[in-house]
């Protein structure tokens, strides 16, 4: 097995300086980690590559979900027991607490300045191209994608796996919900204004993608092809759609209330 931690900055170090670009990528069939500009010259080299699949959440979901999860898992490095007596508003009210548009930040390396529409070009740029996009919504039928195209759904096992992984995860975590038209949502929202952008192009693209994965069912060989998917033709299908205004996030929003 490979001993290294690749959730976090100094745990891929670790992992060059024990060589895993050399060594542990002919052990390891998948890697996890939440960064990855990191992730691709810690972990990985152009001998040794990799191919990049993600699971993507609403952005407000997931920093609720986040501030509940790390109020109660002191298993967590990043556990954080002064939290445990403060409510959600009282979190986001120090401002400080609040994360900014994580995942633009994460995919495009920019994290020591405001972002810009420059940015949210490059992070759609960077999924259309390069990443297959799985939605926590839509989890069945994102992890049976992935299992078609690195060759898990081959294994008698996998559909239980995906039942047992998408309802019963070992770090599901019960909280409150948070209505959308609450103050809690709103300082969200406004915190997170390019990841929501993101976000909604990460949906599309989901759909976008289907067709590919289609191939693989009547395709034995498509592990081969898929090297080769003409990236210019899918940036071509959802080039016209790739702008969301605010009006339209805004309108997403109000959803799921």
């Amino acid at each position: 097995f490979v001993n290294i931690d690749s959730t976090t900055i100094d745990g891929m170090k670790r992992a060059k300086r024990l060589e895993f670009p050399s060594k542990g990528t002919k052990l390891a069939q998948v890697v996890f980690t939440g960064f990855m500009p990191h992730a691709t010259h810690l972990l990985f080299n152009n001998i040794n590559k990799a191919s990049l699949f993600a699971l993507f959440r609403h952005p407000v979901d997931r920093a609720i979900s986040l501030f509940y999860y790390l109020k109660d898992a002191n298993w967590e490095p990043t556990y954080h027991p002064e939290w445990a007596s403060m409510s959600l508003l009282d979190f986001l009210r120090q401002g400080d607490n609040v994360e900014h548009d994580w995942m633009v930040r994460n995919l495009v390396g920019v994290y020591d300045r405001k972002l810009n529409q420059t940015d949210l070009e490059l992070a759609k740029d960077i999924l259309r191209t390069k990443v297959w996009v799985g939605l926590i919504s839509e989890m069945e039928e994102s992890l049976m994608r992935f299992g078609g195209i690195y060759g898990w759904s081959e294994r008698k096992e996998w559909p239980r796996c995906i039942r047992n992984f998408a309802h019963h995860g070992s770090n599901k975590h019960m909280h409150p919900e948070v209505n959308s038209r609450s103050e809690e949502w709103h300082i969200l929202r406004e915190a997170n204004y390019w990841d929501l952008q993101l976000y909604a192009y990460a949906v599309q693209l989901f759909e976008m993608q289907k067709q590919f994965f289609q191939e693989i069912e009547s395709d034995d060989d498509f592990m081969k092809k898929s090297d080769d998917i003409d990236e210019q033709e899918l940036k071509a299908k959802t080039e016209n759609d790739s702008e969301f205004s605010t009006k339209e996030i805004r309108d997403e929003d109000a959803t799921n209330s």
